[in-house]
């Protein structure tokens, strides 16, 4: 009988203690403390099992809508920290949830006095693409380690900066000032990046060499450019006109940090040579089309006539197309035209970039040549053209006729070495050394 009372209590205790584990488990899933306490009386079969849960009391947000304090260690700036209690923390508690922090995609913190702050914490923003500085200065300004950034400059009104830190925005596609000042503006991993500086003094520069100087780079355009010194160091102008002359205000030599060699030269000599060696199979506005030409019969070699009739675009308003007899044993092909500069006119950078290549306005003739006979035919040279080439440091060339590239809202060299222009239709080529 002891035996049978023994084996009875020993199950009741093991069902009562799985009972006990499961409301363990439920209560630490609620986030709160748990206690077992298991008492055997000498007069009873059943134990006695206590569960007691004590809820934690905690600040902390939930899992699931995660949420952050507006405090120091997010946010350094007090006065930044005013500003998005002011903008963003819709409920006022001193938290920013996920809810208010994804809904901000623009920031425009101008009209605050940030002069003598420092800003960071822009990363707590996920859905954060464009920051406006219109309006603003700052001692210091960090945005780092940021995916979906897209944007960031101002316009008149903006500056002094103290130092402008960009690190880790593998999205940032624009970085533009016009009119302002920037004592050190160091960019790293932001490979994307085109970079605009308009009327704007630079006290240092520290740019990651995959970015790419846009804008005014030739120092025959605007009042700021880029020229290499005689030390082979690339060094940014900014200038003034006095009189009626430019005059120099600063120059700031440019450090680059990431480059891969070879290193794409800043050479005019060197762009003009790669642009009058290169040779397109196909170039946008210029289409090719072959047709037998009965009235044209044949030549002294009893090959036949074909007519190609070339059409040309140079702009929306100037535009037409020219008919010539090629004698072959076979119909010519597409393929068997390339089109290829005559003569190069005048060429202005307008982006730079030391391990991705160049973009520079081309002015140009462009022969039209069939390759398909013994010798090369060149049928006629198209003068006037202008096309925006890209150099890239490979030596393959790309074009796209100027009257197209209103298509580009940006930086034209990333679009089209980068393979994200692939629906431009831009044509594209190589240049062979010889």
């Amino acid at each position: 009988m002891k035996r049978i009372r023994k084996t009875v209590k020993n199950m009741l205790l093991f069902w009562i203690l799985t009972g006990a584990l499961c409301a363990c488990q439920k209560g630490q899933e609620s986030g709160g403390r748990v206690t077992l306490t298991v008492s055997m009386g000498t007069s009873s079969l059943t134990p006695e099992v206590t569960v007691a849960v004590t809820p934690e009391v905690t600040k902390t947000p939930s899992l699931t809508e995660p949420a952050i304090p507006i405090d120091e260690t997010h946010f350094t700036s007090a006065v930044f920290r005013e500003f998005i209690k002011e903008e963003y923390d819709k409920d006022s508690d001193g938290f920013l949830s996920w809810t208010e922090r994804g809904a901000v995609t623009k920031m425009q913190p101008g009209g605050y006095n940030f002069s003598e702050e420092c800003l960071d914490g822009f990363e707590y923003f996920p859905n954060l693409t464009d920051i406006d500085a219109e309006n603003f200065s700052a001692r210091q300004v960090i945005i780092r380690n940021h995916p979906v950034l897209q944007a960031f400059g101002g316009s008149e009104g903006w500056g002094p900066i103290g130092t402008l830190q960009i690190e880790n925005c593998p999205a940032l596609t624009n970085i533009g000032f016009y009119a302002g000042r920037i004592d050190l503006l160091s960019v790293s991993g932001a490979p994307l990046a085109a970079l605009s500086l308009d009327d704007t003094i630079v006290g240092s520069m520290i740019l990651d060499a995959d970015m790419t100087l846009w804008g005014s780079v030739d120092e025959r355009h605007g009042v700021s450019f880029y020229r290499i010194n005689e030390d082979g160091v690339l060094v940014y102008y900014e200038s003034e006109y006095v009189n009626g002359e430019l005059v120099v205000k600063q120059q700031t030599p440019v450090e680059f940090t990431n480059r891969k060699e070879p290193q794409f030269p800043f050479s005019e000599e060197y762009w003009t040579e790669c642009l009058a060696n290169s040779e397109f199979g196909e170039l946008e506005l210029f289409r090719v089309q072959i047709s037998e030409k009965e009235e044209a019969g044949y030549n002294e070699k009893g090959q036949k006539g074909y007519a190609v009739r070339v059409f040309y675009t140079r702009s929306n308003h100037d535009y037409g197309d020219k008919t010539f007899v090629i004698y072959a044993d076979e119909m010519p092909v597409r393929e068997q035209f390339v089109v290829r500069p005559a003569a190069i006119n005048g060429i202005e950078a307008v982006e730079y970039s030391p391990n991705r290549g160049v973009c520079v306005l081309t002015k140009w003739d462009l022969a039209v040549v069939y390759q398909g006979g013994e010798e090369e035919q060149v049928l006629d040279v198209f003068d006037r053209h202008e096309h925006y080439c890209a150099i890239a440091a490979d030596g393959a060339v790309k074009a796209v006729p100027v009257s197209r590239a209103g298509r580009y809202h940006d930086s034209l060299l990333r679009f089209m070495l980068t393979g994200t222009a692939s629906n431009a239709d831009s044509g594209a080529g190589r240049a062979d050394s010889d």
